[in-house]
């Protein structure tokens, strides 16, 4: 699989060097929620670009990937 979320394994690997930092629920093999943490700085960050795959929405998936930053 070499596309996740649109995004191409090297555009994936070029956030994560730019302190960008994703969790993400992943069923047969497609992600289906996935939350980001941008780093600012040490002290300054922000939960951002939550998103949950159509048809698995209401289940708290969301919630979850948000709260594995916290």
């Amino acid at each position: 699989m070499n596309e996740f979320c649109g995004m191409s394994l090297e555009t994936w690997n070029g956030a994560k060097k730019e302190g960008f930092t994703y969790c993400a629920i992943i069923e047969d093999n497609k992600i289906i929620s996935l939350a980001a943490v941008w780093k600012y700085s040490q002290n300054k960050w922000e939960v951002a670009a939550v998103n949950t795959r159509k048809g698995f929405e209401n289940r708290g998936l969301a919630k979850n990937v948000k709260e594995f930053f916290i």
